[in-house]
């Protein structure tokens, strides 16, 4: 992979497909551009599972939506505007935020994949809603 991004477009976009995309079509649009979505997840996580076959295919699944997560908001923050630029510019203190996409995107991809095995296979995923009685997870101690 060249070391600039490789798809611009296609990583600022990821950034604004929940925020207003999804949001000003029709429900039949929406439903075939997830249904396309969903094809090409699939393709990946084969893939992914190919090449790395100690990840499951929820491992595969998670790591594509952390991904994606992570792109369109590390393509936003690597590619800041005018006025951020001069901030950080002005202020070194505030700079480390305009990392370098690239390798930054590389070491956590990395981090996810090395952890994701280590994950409990079978863990449910989080209620939408905290359980009033459940210690806070952000104060817990392993």
């Amino acid at each position: 992979m060249p070391s600039r991004a490789w798809r611009p477009l296609f990583c600022d976009l990821l950034a604004h497909a929940p925020l207003s995309l999804e949001r000003s079509v029709s429900a039949e649009s929406v439903r075939a551009y997830k249904l396309r979505a969903l094809d090409a997840v699939e393709s990946v996580v084969a893939a992914l599972r190919r090449a790395l076959p100690e990840l499951s295919e929820r491992d595969g699944v998670d790591l594509i939506a952390a991904l994606t997560s992570m792109v369109g908001t590390l393509w936003q923050i690597a590619n800041p505007s005018q006025t951020m630029a001069l901030v950080y510019a002005e202020d070194p203190r505030l700079a480390h935020s305009a990392a370098d996409f690239l390798p930054r995107l590389t070491r956590l991809t990395e981090a996810i994949v090395l952890g994701l095995p280590a994950v409990d296979p079978h863990a449910t995923d989080a209620p939408d809603t905290p359980d009033a009685d459940a210690p806070d997870s952000r104060t817990a101690r392993p």
